[in-house]
């Protein structure tokens, strides 16, 4: 070691230089050789917790003292700093840019309640200290964020976590949520997509898809262009409801009441109809082929431009009962 006074240098080589609090053993540490280059280690005597986390009290009111802490290191491939109050996975932030990559990790302590069931608890009731933490890990092969495994993202940018409150609302793809609903399209809030143009949507109004199939929140269903296929319908009551352009086929129609509404242009083939009730309803355009239709009651609606009324079935002057047929003032 070289002490040049008239420049006022201190040259050293090939040294070691520790500088030690006489009471604590607190220390600083100097290598040129790198055993570390430099080195802070606080020790506190009255400390209660190792440096692994032994000694650890987990009471509400407990004050955990680390009995030592490095806070820097620097040697060849590492740089670690430490807070006064580090404890290895309890307490205190750790930043550590050994091997080229960054580490950071941090530590929250906060007060909960013991239950029997907790290992570390004690008794049920009592308040207890936990620790969770936060990392940024550059070494990690798979989550890099990761935030007390409840939360984590991985290198590709996928997000994993426990649990999810978006109670205001937001966005996850092409789809937008508030606390109405779920929809995908150019509304700007759930209650506008309902039954809506170029809007899918699911929430607290139903189930619709644009403009042509809805669901309401009382069941009611509506829909354009529907096919029907083996399909059992049984025990239905469709009332003031329109079936247009539908095809149904292969179905067994049971013990149903239909009351003012509306068959239009559908294809009704290989059906069982048996027991049901049409009442002021109309079929129209429709093609109704090998179906069986047994022991049935339609009752003042239109069946292929007939008038079905109390006992009879007519069309312009033509009406046909059980007294027989009556066209143009003559009778059969």
């Amino acid at each position: 070691m070289r002490i040049d006074i008239a420049k006022g240098t201190l040259t050293g080589y090939n040294f070691d230089l520790q500088g030690i609090d006489p009471n604590s053993k607190s220390y600083f540490k100097l290598s040129s050789l790198g055993r570390p280059y430099f080195e802070i280690k606080k020790k506190d005597p009255e400390g209660n917790v190792a440096t692994n986390g032994d000694g650890w009290n987990t009471d509400a009111n407990a004050v955990n003292k680390p009995k030592e802490v490095t806070l820097i290191t620097i040697d060849k491939s590492n740089l670690v700093l430490r807070s006064s109050d580090f404890v290895n996975g309890k307490q205190g932030a750790t930043l550590d840019f050994s091997n080229g990559a960054t580490m950071i990790k941090m530590y929250h302590v906060y007060k909960t309640k013991k239950t029997g069931s907790d290992a570390n608890a004690g008794e049920e009731g009592e308040d207890t200290k936990r620790s969770c933490w936060v990392e940024y890990n550059a070494r990690s092969s798979n989550y890099p964020i990761n935030v007390y495994n409840n939360f984590k993202v991985n290198w590709d940018g996928k997000l994993w976590c426990s649990y999810i409150d978006a109670s205001t609302g937001g966005e996850i793809g092409p789809f937008k949520f508030d606390k109405n609903g779920l929809w995908r399209g150019s509304a700007s809030k759930s209650e506008n997509a309902y039954n809506s143009t170029g809007n899918i949507y699911f929430g607290t109004k139903g189930v619709s898809l644009g403009i042509k199939f809805k669901v309401d929140d009382n069941g009611n269903l509506t829909c354009n262009g529907a096919s029907i296929n083996e399909a059992k319908i049984d025990k239905a009551d469709i009332t003031n409801g329109t079936i247009g352009s539908a095809e149904i086929s292969s179905c067994n129609i049971d013990d149903c009441t239909i009351t003012s509404g509306t068959i239009g242009s559908a294809d009704i083939s290989s059906c069982n109809i048996d027991d049901c009730t049409i009442t002021s309803g109309t079929i129209e355009s429709a093609d109704i082929s090998s179906c069986n239709i047994d022991d049935c009651t339609i009752t003042t609606g239109t069946l292929g431009g007939w008038t079905v009324g109390d006992g009879t079935l007519s069309n312009g002057d033509v009406t046909i009962s059980s007294s027989g047929i009556s066209f143009s003032g003559c009778s059969i």
